[in-house]
């Protein structure tokens, strides 16, 4: 895959790219991938719907196949409402009368082909009187996530998952596969896996949402997005495709990651649930009690080279927000000191370090690109605030930074500082972060690249 950049973006040197404003490395505005898609329905996507009144008269396949959904059920012609969201975000209300959407009849036959589904669905009346099936087949026996009051069933002429999990009225992301060449097919639900087994024997002979085989198994039910695949995607795909669902819909999965951009895959795991929001073209919000964005050990070691560090952050409260840490005195630190851009760069050995305090006294509700650069040729770095060096107010050095090796184990967390065993947690948003190894930017570099992403700031 190629990858994509700010257009001047400077990728000399660049070994981290997290940017939330691009689909590659936050998934949000358009599928990850699309080889072997042939079924897309989106209830969020206006250009896609065509009403009758207040129903769905369709509801037409974002994939180039052309399956598009139509009124099915107790009442013809008639489809369902549009008139609930979730976060924001429109979905389809299925009543308890029966009526639904479906593909045509012939349409969309998998019976007998590898595939994948996904549907991001929910009960409205989880232990009422309609709750059974809402994502199923039309020419045959084959529902996926929900039935007969159920959540985690997976039927795909043939029991894969029979589980006795009590329906409720959440959204759930689920995943069905099936190989059917092999004779496996595999189910998730919120990213988890529930089972992997032979017990299925047929893919889904079109689709449908609350009408298809079975109209006489109806639900209350709510549909965000349904999506086909002629394959049975790799599991780096899938968890891509609920990353995708998770920053759209504003849903928490474990899986979810914002995607280092670069060949290294320092992909960062959101923990606690940042909430990711499409506000300037994409940034993770962090509430400032427990949630941060793990890099992992690797990320973040640069040895003896020069280096830098680039963030585009705003601040809800002046707090810390970077760290890669094996010990107080063993750690890559970028935040405040006095309200005061911070950055202190500590060899393991704990006496070689190097720290500058910038002049800018930071404030909430303002977007920031701050950047550290650490040339090596000096043992004070120096700090960036929107594309100008920002000057010092303090600076201190002790032993050989400028040869220290700033390798250590730790692991490098986005909006998370420990220090004498107290923990400070980010509370602000942030947008996007680059690392640079062995190159330390210029000051025309650093101008560089605040100019190619200050727009959607602004």
């Amino acid at each position: 895959m190629t990858l994509r950049y700010g257009q001047t973006i400077v990728t000399d040197g660049l070994v981290l790219c997290l940017d939330a404003a691009d689909n590659i490395s936050a998934p949000h505005n358009d599928l990850p991938f699309k080889n072997g898609l042939i079924g897309w329905w989106d209830a969020s996507d206006d250009s896609t719907v065509t009403m009758d009144g207040s129903y769905v008269l369709q509801l037409r396949d974002k994939s180039d196949s052309g399956y598009h959904m139509g009124p099915s059920g107790a009442t013809l012609n008639q489809g369902p409402l549009r008139n609930t969201t979730l976060n924001s975000k429109k979905v389809l209300y299925f009543n308890s009368n029966g009526r639904g959407l479906g593909t045509a009849s012939g349409d969309l036959n998998l019976q007998n082909q590898n595939y994948t589904v996904i549907a991001l669905s929910r009960y409205t009346d989880a232990g009422g009187t309609y709750d059974n099936r809402v994502v199923q087949a039309v020419g045959n026996n084959w529902l996926l996530g929900h039935h007969g009051s159920y959540i985690k069933r997976y039927y795909a002429n043939g029991w894969v998952s029979n589980n006795s999990t009590a329906g409720d009225n959440n959204f759930h992301t689920y995943v069905g596969t099936g190989d059917i060449s092999n004779d496996f097919y595999n189910f998730w639900v919120d990213s988890g896996n529930v089972t992997g087994n032979a017990g299925g024997s047929q893919g889904p002979n079109g689709l449908s949402v609350n009408a298809g085989y079975d109209t006489s198994e109806a639900s209350e039910c709510e549909l965000a997005e349904l999506i086909v695949f002629n394959r049975v995607i790799t599991n780096d795909e899938r968890k891509k495709i609920e990353t995708y669902l998770s920053n759209k819909w504003n849903r928490s999965l474990p899986d979810a990651l914002w995607y280092d951009k670069t060949v290294n895959t320092y992909n960062g795991t959101p923990t606690n649930d940042p909430t990711y929001s499409e506000t300037n073209k994409g940034y993770f919000d962090f509430d400032g009690t427990d949630q941060y964005i793990n890099l992992g050990t690797t990320a973040g070691n640069f040895g003896t080279d020069p280096f830098t560090v680039s963030i585009w952050l705003k601040f809800d409260v002046i707090t810390n927000f970077f760290n890669k840490r094996a010990a107080d005195q063993d750690q890559i630190f970028f935040g405040f000191s006095g309200g005061k851009p911070y950055f202190i760069y500590n060899a393991p050995n704990g006496t070689d370090y190097g720290y500058t305090v910038s002049n800018t006294s930071l404030s909430t509700g303002v977007w920031y690109n701050l950047v550290a650069t650490v040339d090596r040729s000096s043992v004070y770095p120096v700090i960036y605030v929107n594309g100008v060096n920002d000057g010092s107010s303090l600076q201190s050095s002790d032993g050989s930074p400028t040869t220290a090796n700033m390798d250590n184990g730790g692991s490098l967390y986005l909006g998370r500082w420990t220090y004498a065993n107290t923990t400070d947690y980010f509370n602000g948003q942030m947008s996007q972060v680059l690392l640079y190894k062995n190159k330390a930017l210029s000051a025309t570099e650093v101008l560089q690249n605040y100019n190619t992403t200050v727009s959607r700031f602004k």
